[in-house]
Parts: C-alpha cells; sequence; structure tokens
C-alpha cells in the first residue's frame, strides 16, 4: 500500500511540474500580447482543443466499436 502511496505522490509532482513549465511556454504569447486577458483566451483556446481531440478520439472509438461488432 505505501508503495502505491509514494507512486502516486511521484507522478503528481511531475505532471505539476511538467504542466507548470509547459502552461507557462504556451501562454507567456498570450500574456505579452493581452495580460491577463490574453492568458484567459490562451487557457479557454487550451481547452477547447482538448474538447475537441476528445470528442474526435470519442468518435472514432465508437466507429470501431460498431464495425467490429458487425464482424
Amino acid at each position: 500500500m505505501q508503495h502505491h502511496r509514494v507512486l502516486a505522490s511521484s507522478l503528481y509532482l511531475v505532471f505539476y511540474y511538467l504542466g507548470a513549465s509547459l502552461g507557462g511556454l504556451y501562454l507567456y504569447p498570450f500574456w505579452n500580447r493581452g495580460g491577463l486577458a490574453g492568458v484567459a483566451w490562451g487557457t479557454m483556446g487550451g481547452l477547447m482543443v482538448t474538447a475537441g481531440l476528445r470528442l474526435l478520439r470519442q468518435e472514432q472509438t465508437t466507429t470501431l466499436t460498431a464495425i467490429s461488432h458487425k464482424l
């Protein structure tokens, strides 16, 4: 049980710092252009791209599932 807790904690820290680093690099141009409002727009854009990719993947998975059920 202790091993799982240590593993979860280390994964959390890796993704926390990785996200903070990459998020800063991505949002820096938005900050320069529009300040806090620019960061908000950049964040919304990133969320919309992520949601779109998720919906696209879900559609592909549904199509593949339908095809496999026909076989």
